[in-house]
């Protein structure tokens, strides 16, 4: 049977409004796609390997066809997924594949099926219906196809005109896959998104060693709750150098609260010793949150939150696969109440972003949308999990549109593992919105000019507006901003960068620094270049903050260079780092910054300028007409 997709597929089949739905689809189907919080493996993309066959880039990373599978009588061992304990499982691909086909049906009418269906006719070009009896030659045609350099990962992204994508990390996470990427060459926008979950969950038997992880990575044991506060601090900051954007918290129910500071540490010091149970970790939880938005106050990441996910409800399965093996059950969510504490303490300041996502669709039109209809700061995630499919993002329209708005939304996620269902997924957004606005036209709501408008802002305008990606930041590092504060902070700079000069600062020393006094530890400078020639033109707009252009990159960590991007702007005034967290002392050409429990020491060099007073440099920017 030859599976040509229908062109009217998902549409009304009522004429009027299908045939508007067709002309808003042909306006949003070629956007690029912005895809903001996913789970796509960034090392595929670091690589660039070819992926190796069908089954496993297609069946065993997406945990919606691993669920019905495994609902329908089919062992994770027979899809090849591995077990913990290292137990035998299926390892003939071939095999996996013909088990995927002979069931095939049960994806029918199934947003699995239409992603499904999409993949294997609009990306891989084939022409028969996936089934038992045409299993084995769909798999050679799409092996066939892998091999080939159009099929490589980093292809395939360009094809799929991603603009950006955003992965889900660990706050331990070194971002090496990202770096890798930032330093090939490649003009692909892969950006992290910090996930802390895993260090905030203290009653989880893995705690500890996440823990350990997350002190590691910060330079420092994590001995109290002001530490792990701080070293949380100087992820967020290392995850936007890194091109973050937001931060992701996924909670069993989105309760917040602020706890006294002697709770809090009690609190973390009991965890250290293992005595603490699930009530004391919600009440911890529900203080990092508020933590987690203040610091996205200052910092200016977007704050998700996805609530109402009972993870692992499958025990002995998880147990023997681990988690993220279609376990994961929703229940029932409050947010009018839970979320109270939060809102009222940052969600009237709009320079916060708050998104919210839930399995729980009674609360579209009694909380969500009513408090995203109010507050200035909140905004609603899409239909996420068991709700991004056909019937579930209509639902979610219906129910929120007329109380928030669609300018309260957020735009799509397709928050998929499975690289090639990323443009799948956002082709069924995109008609399903398409129709919706389309009902609304043929009812005379609203008009074609407002649908237009509306459709282009759901398919791409209104996730780069919520997530700030309207345009890439420029790539920073905490050693950037260390040098901004110096030159900000340090007495008589500046005077110096008043001048039309050069301003070098050369690392010349680590020092390790035990504020517990313990002793010191000193550190050698690592072999590596790292001088950093930093321009200060002769600009002070009228709040007093000048801009720095760093003319080299250098890895705070002391791995070696990053490559040279002249021109490079900072603005001293929006530095990430906060100046309490950065002491600086000058000895006239030397000059140390505290960043963290470590020391870094420049040698100051200035080269020659000639000087400029305020009323000149006025003057000047008049002349340009500058503002």
């Amino acid at each position: 049977m030859t599976a040509v997709l229908d062109q009217d597929r998902f549409f009304d089949p009522d004429p009027a409004v299908r045939r508007v739905a067709r002309e808003l689809y042909e306006e949003t189907r070629r956007l690029p796609i912005v895809s903001p919080h996913g789970h796509v493996d960034p090392q595929i993309l670091a690589r660039d390997e070819p992926f190796p066959e069908p089954a496993a880039l297609i069946v065993q990373p997406d945990h919606y066809i691993v669920r019905l599978l495994y609902a329908n009588g089919i062992s994770l061992e027979a899809l090849g997924i591995p077990r913990r304990d290292g137990a035998p499982v299926e390892t003939d691909p071939c095999k996996v594949w013909q088990r995927f086909a002979d069931h095939y049906y049960l994806f029918r009418g199934t947003p699995s099926g239409a992603w499904l269906d999409y993949e294997l006719h609009e990306i891989f070009g084939a022409r028969d219906r996936l089934s038992g009896e045409t299993a084995p030659r769909i798999y050679d045609e799409i092996t066939e196809k892998l091999a080939s350099p159009e099929f490589r990962p980093r292809a395939l992204f360009e094809r799929f005109a991603i603009e950006v994508l955003a992965t889900t990390d660990k706050a331990s996470d070194r971002l090496e896959h990202h770096r890798a990427i930032r330093e090939s060459g490649w003009k692909g926008r892969v950006i992290p998104c910090f996930r802390p979950d895993a260090v905030f969950q203290i009653a989880s038997p893995g705690w500890p060693a996440e823990l350990e992880a997350l002190g590691r990575e910060h330079g420092a044991p994590l001995v109290d709750y002001a530490e792990f506060l701080h070293a949380l601090e100087d992820r967020r900051t290392f995850f936007k150098s890194m091109g973050a954007t937001a931060t992701d918290h996924a909670v069993l129910e989105p309760y917040t609260t602020w706890l006294p500071p002697n709770e809090t540490e009690v609190l973390y010091q009991r965890a250290r010793q293992r005595d603490v149970a699930a009530a004391d970790e919600r009440r911890f939880m529900g203080h990092l949150l508020m933590e987690m938005a203040r610091l996205s106050l200052e910092d200016g990441l977007v704050m998700q939150i996805h609530a109402g996910a009972l993870r692992d409800h499958n025990r002995p399965l998880c147990e023997r696969f681990g988690p993220d093996r279609g376990g994961d059950i929703p229940v029932a969510a409050e947010f009018t109440r839970n979320l109270r504490p939060l809102l009222n303490a940052y969600g009237n300041d709009a320079r916060f972003t708050l998104v919210t996502f839930t399995l729980d669709e009674s609360t579209y039109s009694r909380e969500l949308a009513p408090l995203a209809g109010h507050y200035p700061a909140m905004r609603l995630g899409p239909p996420w999990w068991f709700h991004d499919s056909m019937e579930g993002m209509r639902r979610f329209r219906e129910r929120t549109t007329e109380t928030a708005g669609i300018y309260k939304t957020a735009g799509f996620n397709d928050d998929t593992r499975a690289f090639c269902s990323i443009p799948a997924r956002h082709d069924l957004a995109r008609r399903v919105d398409a129709n919706y606005l389309a009902g609304l036209v043929a009812r005379h709501v609203i008009d074609t000019s407002d649908a237009r408008r509306m459709a282009r802002a759901l398919a791409y305008d209104l996730v780069k507006q919520t997530y700030k990606l309207c345009a890439a930041p420029p790539p920073t590092s905490v050693l950037e901003t260390v040098v901004v504060i110096i030159l900000e902070r340090v007495e008589g700079i500046l005077d110096i960068v008043r001048h039309e000069a050069f301003v070098r600062l050369a690392l010349i020393g680590r020092r390790r620094i035990d504020e517990r006094g313990l002793g010191a530890v000193q550190e050698p400078a690592r072999d590596v270049d790292a001088e950093r020639d930093v321009h200060r033109p002769s600009l002070l707009d009228s709040h007093g903050r000048h801009e720095a252009c760093l003319f080299a990159l250098v890895d705070v960590r002391g791995e070696g260079e990053v490559a040279a991007r002249p021109g490079l702007t900072v603005r001293a005034g929006h530095a990430d780092r906060h100046p309490r967290e950065v002491g600086v002392r000058d000895n006239e050409r030397c000059v140390v910054a505290r960043v963290g429990l470590v020391d870094l020491e420049f040698e100051l060099v200035v080269g020659a300028g000639r000087r400029h007073d305020r009323h000149e440099l006025r003057d000047r920017r008049a002349a340009k007409g500058e503002r």
